[in-house]
């Protein structure tokens, strides 16, 4: 493409190919690339405050997403972006180990009403983030001649004990299974990801620079002043330093 300049046609005609140059030249590979690095810290900061606080609203949903009794504080996933392009990228999502030891149920830490005793060893529940999140069962076994207590409506005491394997279905109750997915899907479809891009700002940047560069022809594109070709070369080159110049 070039644009000669010796008839005010041709300088409109040169106008509005430097205005698109502008545009392309306005989301260049470095500016892009911080604009999308700038919206996924703004997506995955507005998700984790939705997601917290429905963590909160909702903890049977989505407590197994989080540290035992830290519901809506100490999280056990975190977003991640991936496949990222020129003009874009994929919000995925990991879960991450548990670290503290699982709460004794109510009823095995109350005194057995005969000989007094209570349940005091417990253990950590590592992949209980991913477990409960995907429904599956857990099989637990007693270590060396240990026995498991578990509660049961089946004796007076409430409590049961078993030397054999226990199968727990659904461990974190039906209502966590694929509630993080739904929650993240609910927060993408509900719009509030472009609601907080824009009230970011992570949008003016790039978007202002464009209008003002656009809107400045310089004096090269303005004028008459000019015998012979502009090349594709030049009118770039106008564009890019124009954009430098909008900040």
């Amino acid at each position: 493409m070039s644009v000669r300049i010796n008839s005010n046609v041709e300088t409109i005609s040169s106008t509005l190919n430097y205005q698109l140059a502008v545009t392309q030249e306005g989301f260049n590979k470095r500016q892009m690339k911080r604009f999308l690095d700038t919206s996924y810290e703004v997506v995955s900061t507005s998700f984790g405050k939705y997601l917290d606080a429905r963590a909160r609203a909702n903890p049977k949903a989505l407590h197994h997403v989080y540290e035992w009794n830290m519901v809506g504080e100490r999280r056990l996933w975190a977003l991640t972006k991936t496949g990222q392009t020129y003009d874009g990228f994929r919000i995925g999502y990991r879960f991450m180990q548990s670290r503290k030891k699982a709460p004794i149920n109510k009823v095995l830490a109350t005194p057995n009403p005969v000989t007094g005793a209570v349940v005091t060893k417990t253990y950590v529940f590592r992949n209980k983030a991913e477990v409960m999140e995907s429904g599956r069962s857990v099989t637990m076994r007693p270590r060396g001649k240990n026995r498991i207590a578990y509660p049961s409506d089946r004796t007076l005491s409430g409590i049961a004990f078993t030397r054999g394997p226990l199968v727990v279905r659904n461990p974190g109750g039906p209502q966590t299974t694929f509630a993080f997915q739904k929650a993240l899907a609910g927060y993408f479809a509900s719009g509030l990801a472009t609601k907080e891009l824009k009230a970011s700002g992570a949008m003016d940047g790039p978007t202002r620079r464009i209008k003002v560069a656009a809107e400045h022809i310089p004096a090269t594109i303005r004028s008459l002043r000019f015998n012979g070709n502009m090349s594709v070369a030049a009118l770039k080159s106008e564009a890019a330093a124009a954009i430098a110049r909008a900040g």
